[in-house]
C-alpha cells in the first residue's frame, strides 16, 4: 500500500481516492478478522502494551500447572542440629514425610521443591498477565509445531547447556543477578526476560566445524519444548565487528538455524539503546513465531 501511495505518477486526487479505499478495506477486513478470531475461541485484548497472544499465554499457563503438579511442595527445618526437608504435598502422596539433607534423596527433594517455587513464580506472572489483558476462563490449547526444531534449539540442549561458556575474559560494570554482561543493552534484555518470567542462559556455546560460537541469550520456551536465541549487536560503524556478525550469522544458518525463527537480532548503538517496550515486543514476537 505504501509503495502504491508513494508512486510519483499518482496525482493528489488519485492518492486521496486510494487512501479512502484503503482505509475502508482495512476497516472491513480487520472487523472480519476479529470476528473470525473470536469464533475460533481465541482471545484478543484491547490494550496496546506489549503482551502475549491469548493462545500463547494459555499454552504457557497450562504447561506450568502440569509441571508444578509433578513436583513436591515442602520446606526445610533443623532438628537436633541437622537439616531436614519436609514434603507436605506431592503427586500420589498419602501423608507428609521428611528426609535428611545428608542423604541423596533429601538433596533431590530439596532441588525439586526449589524448582517448584520457581515455576510457581512464573505461573503467578503469567496469571497476572492473563488477568490484565484477557480475563475469564483459561482455555485448553494444543501446540502443534509447524516446522522441525534444530537439535541445538531443543529444550534438552538448553538444559544441558552451560551459562557463561565464553572463555574470553572481560571486565564490565554491567552486572545483573550475579552475571557479568558485556553491555548495558544486554543487561536491559536480561531485565526484560526476567520481567516476562522467562528462563535464559547467557553466552551459551554452539560448535560448528571445530569453531565455537557463543549466543548472547538462549531463552527457554518449555511449552513448545524448545529454546530460541538472541544476539545483541550495536557497533554499526565498526567494519570488523559487522564482518564478524555476518560470519556468525552464516554459520548459525549452516547449523540449521533459521533467522527470525530460531535466532533473532536486537540492535542498539554506541550512543543509544532500544526501550524496554521495544525489547519486550521483540521477545514476545519471537516466542509467538518460533
Amino acid at each position: 500500500a505504501f509503495l502504491i501511495y508513494a508512486h510519483e505518477s499518482l496525482t493528489k486526487r488519485q492518492k486521496e481516492s486510494f487512501l479512502s479505499y484503503f482505509y475502508r478495506f482495512c476497516h472491513v477486513n480487520i472487523q472480519s478478522f476479529c470476528v473470525t478470531i473470536k469464533e475460533k475461541g481465541f482471545f484478543m485484548s484491547n490494550k496496546i502494551e506489549p503482551h502475549f497472544l491469548g493462545k500463547t499465554l494459555a499454552l504457557r499457563i497450562n504447561y506450568l500447572r502440569r509441571e508444578i503438579d509433578k513436583l513436591p511442595k515442602g520446606h526445610t527445618y533443623i532438628n537436633h542440629g541437622y537439616e531436614f526437608v519436609r514434603v507436605t504435598s506431592m503427586n500420589g502422596m498419602t501423608k507428609p514425610f521428611a528426609k535428611s539433607l545428608r542423604t541423596e534423596e533429601g538433596k533431590i527433594l530439596l532441588a525439586e521443591i526449589k524448582q517448584r517455587r520457581q515455576l510457581e513464580h512464573q505461573l503467578d506472572a503469567a496469571l497476572k498477565q492473563w488477568t490484565e489483558f484477557y480475563g475469564g476462563a483459561i482455555p485448553q490449547v494444543e501446540y502443534i509445531p509447524s516446522h522441525p526444531v534444530p537439535m541445538m534449539m531443543t529444550a534438552d540442549y538448553y538444559n544441558k547447556a552451560v551459562q557463561c561458556a565464553n572463555p574470553c575474559e572481560f571486565k564490565s560494570n554491567y552486572i545483573f543477578e550475579g552475571v557479568n554482561f558485556r553491555s548495558r543493552c544486554e543487561v536491559l534484555v536480561a531485565t526484560v526476560l526476567k520481567e516476562l518470567g522467562l528462563d535464559f542462559k547467557y553466552e551459551v556455546e554452539f560448535s560448528y566445524m571445530g569453531t565455537c560460537y557463543y549466543m548472547d541469550f538462549l531463552v527457554l520456551v518449555p511449552e513448545k519444548n524448545r529454546c530460541i536465541g538472541f544476539e545483541i549487536a550495536g557497533k554499526h560503524g565498526d567494519y570488523k565487528y559487522m564482518t564478524n556478525q555476518s560470519s556468525k550469522k552464516v554459520n548459525y544458518q549452516m547449523m540449521g538455524f533459521v533467522e527470525n525463527r530460531d535466532f533473532y537480532y536486537i540492535w542498539s548503538g554506541e550512543d543509544w539503546l532500544p526501550t524496554s517496550e521495544e525489547i519486550k515486543t521483540a521477545i514476545i514476537c519471537a516466542i509467538e513465531n518460533c
